[in-house]
């Protein structure tokens, strides 16, 4: 919830808003609950905005944690402000034009790149068109406590995603203990990623659970010679993860497994991510790994009839 105080003086004292909170989505039915930590600011044409944070509950599952929403204030003056409960669409009446008055700088290349904690640079390495992806292979994994892994991702924006991506299949590494794939990551206690282990010559599904002592394998497959590339790839629903692969990037999609959303639920300040690693133990550490077309796409969401017009 927002709750408002005001003083003529930075150092006070303040006086408290009677009818404080001036936001809460507490004993409603709200989408979005959770709402706080929020921010007022103007815009240029004057107009009071408010940036607050808050969480999608879909019936108790909303794992992409607490997001930021932008919302209306109307902000009479004399008086205290008024902030809307926030929605995913809204209407509001915007006459300026886009201005030049500030300098714009062209956004820094691949901004949307998550690691764990503080990656070494040299572990990643990309084409000239961002198409190829090679990253090399530590001894820690995604359970990692402390430290970094070999992981680079991107967060999930919408409850309906897609994520794909294609791993190169290099013969020399055959029989090495090393594990390359794609992931579905909140934190290091909750995680489930669908690789092709080096040494097994399986594809695999592995779901890291808070409370359990070891990964849960979900599904496995035991993959012949005669193929080049594999393909994963993770979907989303609301409710739903599942976790598909297919061989040297055509055919049918075959699906290995999946984890309900509700694992990925808990009121977090971040959400999950979806991301490409590679680990390795032993021989299989320090491997390089190609990764091709990593892509996460989201469907936006249509206007929910319940969300009324501003």
């Amino acid at each position: 919830m927002l709750t408002i105080a005001r003083s003529k003086n930075i150092w006070g004292p303040y006086a408290s808003y009677e009818q404080n909170p001036i936001l809460t989505a507490d004993g409603t039915s709200e989408y979005i609950q959770g709402v706080g930590h929020g921010d007022l600011f103007q815009d240029l044409e004057g107009k009071w905005w408010g940036a607050v944070l808050g969480y999608r509950d879909a019936g108790g599952i909303f794992p992409l944690g607490r997001e930021t929403f932008l919302t209306p204030v109307t902000w009479p003056e004399n008086d205290w402000p008024s902030i809307s409960q926030p929605k995913l669409q809204f209407e509001r009446e915007h006459l300026s034009q886009t201005t030049s008055k500030f300098p714009c700088k062209q956004p820094a290349e691949r901004v949307a790149d998550c690691y764990l904690r503080n990656p070494n640079p040299k572990h990643y390495g990309f084409s000239p068109d961002g198409k190829i992806i090679s990253v090399t292979a530590r001894n820690t994994d995604l359970s990692a406590r402390n430290g970094t892994a070999t992981f680079l991702g991107e967060r999930q924006r919408q409850p309906v995603s897609t994520s794909t991506v294609i791993l190169r299949r290099n013969k020399a590494h055959a029989a090495l203990t090393l594990r390359a794939g794609l992931s579905l990551f909140k934190d290091d206690v909750r995680h489930a990623e669908i690789f092709y282990d080096y040494a097994t010559s399986h594809v695999t599904l592995a779901f890291t659970q808070r409370g359990a002592s070891t990964p849960i394998l979900l599904g496995s497959t035991l993959l012949g010679q005669n193929w080049s590339r594999i393909a994963f790839k993770i979907q989303s629903c609301t409710e739903i993860y599942e976790f598909l692969y297919r061989l040297d990037a055509i055919g049918e999609w075959k699906l290995l497994g999946s984890i309900d959303a509700i694992e990925m639920t808990a009121r977090d300040f971040t959400g999950t991510i979806l991301g490409i690693f590679a680990s390795g133990g032993g021989d299989g550490e320090g491997s390089t790994v190609l990764f091709e077309d990593f892509n996460v796409s989201s469907e936006v969401p249509p206007r929910q009839a319940s969300e009324a017009r501003l």
